[in-house]
């Protein structure tokens, strides 16, 4: 017996086996909830972003536009109460990673490894829509900031205090 999907006779029978299996990936892609993150300090005006420069691996702040390097997914992560951040542009294989450099401050796409650097803790310190999101690998001491430098902004992980640019919004999206 040759099983390919050409053999006409055999064409029903893979369909059969195939359609539950496509039907349940189709179901999980379409019940995975994307999210815009915005800071206070930017207000609606801009949105954590991905540039489109091939790699896909540089973060930003741009005008919020709904495009695909602005939709991040929040996934569960193995290690219960944290998650792992993906992005539309950089796809399933990569996680927002804080560089274990000794400063542990600086921000990047990589390759997703349950790594301290990539499990966040989202958490609103007031509980209302407002979220603080912290790693394991920086704990309590450091948030995600978008720090003022004069014109200048830049993403980073930074002391924890009741700024502004730690106070995310993670807007529900198509």
């Amino acid at each position: 017996v040759r099983f390919t999907t050409g053999d006409p006779m055999l064409r029903p029978l893979f369909l059969c086996l195939l359609m539950p299996v496509l039907m349940l990936l189709g179901s999980q892609a379409a019940n995975a909830q994307h999210y815009t993150l915005r800071t206070e300090f930017t207000g609606n005006g801009k949105c954590l972003d991905i540039v489109n420069d091939g790699s896909n691996k540089q973060l930003i702040m741009t005008a919020c536009a709904n495009g695909n390097g602005q939709r991040w997914r929040v996934d569960e992560a193995s290690k219960p109460g944290f998650s792992q951040l993906r992005n539309g542009m950089s796809g399933r294989d990569l996680c927002l990673d804080v560089v274990s450099d000794g400063r542990s401050d600086k921000l990047a796409m990589a390759r997703c490894a349950n790594s301290p650097g990539q499990l966040w803790r989202i958490e609103s310190p007031d509980k209302s829509n407002k979220m603080k999101l912290r790693t394991l690998l920086t704990g309590n001491a450091k948030c995600l900031d978008l720090v003022s430098e004069g014109a200048n902004q830049r993403l980073a992980m930074a002391p924890c205090g009741n700024y502004s640019g730690q106070l995310w919004h993670l807007d529900e999206g198509p």
